[in-house]
């Protein structure tokens, strides 16, 4: 910390006080252990100068401004949060080389910072990120068997368009099965007529949310909101019904789900392209939740997070493979 105050003065005669020489009070200084820095370099093979003379900016130099974008989630014990939004109590998970295992770490430091220029971006079955160039990628080029590859760190802007893969599921990771998932509170309106067919308006009935309980209805779910998510869309046409329709050849693990969790479904090919079809009942309250925990349209569809948080035998995909765009 630097204190400038003055060290000379004149007084004039109309009491104000003239400061004619500053000084200055050096209370503080922030260090670099050199050595220690130049042992981190050394070690992983790289080297940099930086001509600042202020400690933490010659330690962001020294990193390469290494940084995710503030879109960018990461899992905390208090659950995935964007970057730009950790409050710095949480403890994150990390990867740890050694054996590739999931552990929970707290992080030493925060750098946050204003950038300008490129950003390279993965976009996988399993990732979704965007980083500055220097950034390192803890990779394999071995494609052909990553489970067995060599891992090591890259520079993203080093990989260019090379396909690589990434570990998205390390070893240690424990997950759990959610003790109960809700289907939404649902309204909806109904024609009223008598015997005669003379209308009388119309009723509002209104279906409390209810819960899917007991590991085997919960992980049947997850599967049914999985092949939804990859092949699937809502139905929801007036006089029709509403429902969920799944696309391709998995009718019978499809309808395996729905016995398990007790919904009503339909069998049908499309004509159009010979394609079965498996159309799911359970009206609006069923397909709210699906609407709301996987999204509508393929654009927007995704997983839910108590799906991508289930134990490890529920997610066996070990790597995955990306492209980097800029």
């Amino acid at each position: 910390m630097v204190v400038p105050t003055p060290a000379t003065a004149a007084q004039v005669d109309n009491g104000v006080r003239v400061i004619t020489e500053p000084s200055v009070y050096v209370l503080g200084r922030q260090t670099v252990d050199s050595a220690e820095l130049d042992r981190f370099l050394a070690d992983h093979g790289v080297s940099w100068q930086s001509d600042s003379e202020v400690a933490g900016e010659v330690l962001t130099e020294t990193a390469g401004r290494v940084c995710f974008d503030e879109e960018t989630e990461i899992l905390t014990d208090a659950g995935w949060k964007r970057f730009a939004d950790l409050d710095r109590t949480e403890r994150v998970m990390t990867l740890n080389p050694a054996g590739q295992r999931l552990e929970w770490q707290r992080p030493e430091a925060y750098q946050v910072y204003d950038y300008t220029g490129p950003l390279k971006c993965a976009d996988g079955r399993d990732v979704s990120f965007a980083v500055t160039p220097e950034h390192r990628q803890f990779v394999t080029f071995d494609y052909a068997d990553p489970r067995g590859g060599r891992y090591e760190f890259a520079r993203t802007a080093d990989i260019g368009t090379r396909r690589c893969c990434l570990v998205s599921a390390g070893g240690g990771w424990a997950g759990a099965v959610p003790d109960a998932v809700e289907l939404p509170e649902v309204q909806f309106s109904q024609a009223v007529s008598n015997q005669f067919g003379s209308g009388y308006g119309t009723a509002t009935t209104t279906r409390a949310a209810v819960q899917v309980t007991g590991r085997e209805r919960v992980l049947a779910l997850a599967r049914l909101l999985t092949y939804y998510a990859a092949e699937g869309s809502v139905r929801d046409r007036p006089g029709s019904g509403r429902g969920v329709v799944i696309y391709g050849d998995h009718v019978a693990e499809v309808t395996r789900l729905c016995a398990t969790l007790g919904l009503r479904y339909g069998l049908y090919t499309d004509r159009r392209n010979g394609v079965p079809r498996v159309l799911i009942h359970g009206g609006l309250q069923w397909l709210e939740l699906f609407a709301r925990s996987a999204g509508v349209g393929s654009p927007n569809k995704c997983l839910p997070r108590w799906v991508l948080e289930l134990p490890a035998p529920e997610l066996i995909r070990p790597s995955c493979s990306f492209s980097l765009c800029s």
